[in-house]
């Protein structure tokens, strides 16, 4: 939600400078930062191992979610009865919310536990939730609209600890031409005025 509003303002601002935006894992977007591919990451804050010639500004915090389609079966039971009796999708191994998620599985008593599935993508995750029982672990911004629309549901975790920064991640020593500023700035404002809930 809040990207694209923020992109259609910077638009408006520039109208002939392009705007390209790439999507994927950290490890590969930082690597574009590195290289002098991309000039920002918007997303979550990368571990500090990661982090060498980097700046990262934190702008909000977002939740991880544990959900289920609309009218799930164990949609009322506690979580670790959920998780326990329901096919499961995990964030992929490497993803930055994987460990927050693995932690709480240890924690209810599930680190043993097999997903059936492992994936961030919205069009896989959403379609399997939506045409099964199964459960998902993903960022509250990911799912924004389904859970809008009623057709995604929030299971309670009981669990505050799933929740991580996101902001701007820039190369530390970049020469940042204003266009670039100016999308920072749409980006401080849009957090400001609450466009990421």
């Amino acid at each position: 939600r809040l990207f694209p509003r923020v992109a259609l303002l910077f638009n408006q601002m520039y109208p002939q400078t392009v705007l390209s935006v790439t999507t994927g894992p950290n490890f590969f977007l930082l690597n574009g930062l590195r290289r002098g591919t991309q000039e920002i990451m918007l997303g979550r804050m990368p571990r500090a191992e990661e982090m060498a010639d980097l700046t990262f500004e934190h702008l909000y915090d977002e939740d991880v979610l544990l959900v289920a389609r609309a009218g799930h079966p164990m949609a009322g039971a506690p979580a670790e009865q959920a998780v326990a009796r329901s096919p499961l999708i995990l964030p992929p191994e490497g993803a930055l919310i994987r460990r927050a998620v693995d932690d709480y599985l240890i924690s209810i008593g599930l680190g043993k536990i097999r997903p059936a599935f492992e994936t961030v993508a919205l069009p896989l995750g959403r379609r399997i939730c939506l045409d099964s029982n199964a459960l998902w672990f993903i960022s509250k911004g990911v799912i924004l609209e389904e859970l809008d629309r009623g057709e995604l549901v929030a299971l309670p975790t009981g669990k505050t600890s799933l929740a991580g920064a996101i902001g701007i991640t820039r190369r530390r020593e970049a020469d940042n031409p204003q266009p670039l500023d100016s999308l920072c700035q749409l980006l401080r404002d849009a957090v400001r005025d609450g466009l990421n809930n």
